[in-house]
């Protein structure tokens, strides 16, 4: 009955189990091998759970969305971290979507963004405008609308003054 659904990828296998077996019904031993695969959870050195508070409560007391690698490497020695393990940490916390940090991407490899849904409220405003925000490009809006063609004026009034380069987010996108 799943077999035309979206999420018919993520169903691998299903297996009938008698419990009145005490273990030795063949599935079982199939169930513990599967689960044996499943990803070891990542452990995390102390001073890096002390490095997420002291990260959160500075964007929070400072109010900011954005700041530099150099803000958290203050913060990390703070916290008694290597310089040299900055790079791994914010692998970390992006890996687990703390915050946003893309070291490949020219403009935006010195910045860390702490807030990642401010960052996607900041994309949704080209694609979902404020119907109460004035628009200056109309053209440029309507050819993004019917045809899909961003123009570099309109991201640039869009997204200008929020702490990233326009152009870095739209490297990101591409």
């Amino acid at each position: 009955h799943c077999e035309e659904k979206a999420y018919t990828n993520l169903i691998c296998d299903s297996v009938i189990v008698d419990n009145t077996t005490s273990g030795k019904d063949p599935s079982i031993k199939r169930i513990r091998e599967n689960v044996r695969k499943f990803p070891k959870p990542v452990e995390a050195p102390l001073s890096w759970v002390l490095f997420r508070k002291a990260f959160a409560n500075s964007v929070t007391k400072r109010d900011v969305n954005v700041v530099t690698v150099k803000e958290v490497e203050e913060i990390a020695h703070t916290c008694s971290i290597p310089q040299a393990d900055v790079p791994k940490l914010l692998q970390f916390y992006h890996n687990l979507g703390v915050f946003l940090h893309y070291p490949g991407i020219e403009g935006l490899q010195d910045k860390v963004i702490a807030n990642p849904q401010w960052f996607v409220k900041q994309l949704a405003k080209l694609f979902n405008p404020d119907p109460n925000h004035p628009r200056r490009h109309s053209s440029s809006w309507k050819r993004l609308t019917e045809k899909g063609i961003l123009v570099e004026s309109l991201y640039e009034e869009v997204w200008s003054g929020i702490g990233i380069e326009p152009s870095a987010i739209v490297e990101l996108l591409e």
